[in-house]
């Protein structure tokens, strides 16, 4: 009998290995605002991926990724700085055509629900409970994961969303992402307990201990921050603690902003 798995966790194996080759480094450098080099890698990536051997599923899949990429990166404050209502349009425009594989479409569908997150918080499009919970089933729940969970956490906390909350916290708790796993899962416990009202100052300590980078030093001092100073958790040690996290996060290396150019995500799919 041939083994038809063989071949099927081969390219599995290659894909993951494109993914930690390009992805996680683009993503790593927009965190740091490392912003030339993204944009450089962003552009080596789409010539690799060309000539990759990968299959034509995971190729698709791998195309969606990059132009979400290049969508944030021009979201970014530290990018071009060329988001606007119109350029949200066509970002969201782009990433809801159909796909031609299911892999492709999952992703699409992930990256429209992290556009009209960014839309949300940036003021261009609310989104209600209702349309959270619509954008949450365009993905197989299977296929949910800690980057969703991450967003849903965010949403659901400046909403006071228990429900929502309370599943972003189970699922952070009972499948910990990979990827700065344990501050992931804080962030959302100290939402969870500043929510029902029980969280202590450790919650708070253990929190700060655990930032490492920008992202997630700016969601913490302009979200959580206040939100445990409202309830009493503060003092001037924890106080102390949040000024020198965020002073040696803020002294990461960064590029100098990029000269502005108009950037689009790729109208071929």
């Amino acid at each position: 009998m041939i083994n038809q798995s063989a071949p099927n966790e081969e390219a599995a194996a290659a894909e993951l290995e494109w993914k930690k080759r390009w992805i996680q480094p683009i993503v790593t450098a927009i965190h740091n605002l490392q912003m030339v080099k993204a944009r450089d890698l962003l552009a080596e990536a789409r010539v690799d991926l060309a000539a990759s051997g990968l299959s034509p599923e995971a190729v698709e899949a791998a195309e969606v990724n990059l132009d979400y990429l290049e969508y944030w990166w021009q979201w970014h404050p530290a990018g071009d700085n060329n988001w606007n209502s119109a350029s949200y349009r066509r970002a969201l425009a782009h990433l809801s055509r159909p796909a031609q594989f299911e892999a492709a479409r999952i992703e699409k569908a992930r990256r429209v629900f992290y556009i009209r997150m960014h839309a949300h918080m940036d003021g261009l499009e609310p989104l209600t409970g209702d349309e959270l919970r619509a954008q949450l089933a365009q993905l197989p729940p299977d296929k949910l994961d800690d980057r969703d969970w991450h967003h849903v956490a965010g949403w659901a906390f400046a909403h006071q969303d228990r429900e929502m909350l309370t599943r972003a916290y189970e699922a952070l708790l009972t499948e910990p992402s990979e990827i700065l796993g344990p501050a992931k899962w804080q962030r959302v416990n100290l939402m969870y307990l500043l929510l029902e009202g029980r969280a202590e100052r450790r919650d708070v300590e253990e929190s700060i201990k655990l930032l490492k980078i920008k992202p997630q030093l700016s969601e913490f001092q302009t979200t959580l921050w206040p939100a445990c100073e409202k309830a009493g958790l503060v003092d001037a040690e924890l106080r102390q603690m949040l000024a020198e996290r965020a002073e040696e996060i803020e002294n990461t290396e960064a590029d100098p902003r990029p000269e502005r150019k108009t950037r689009s995500i790729r109208t071929q799919t």
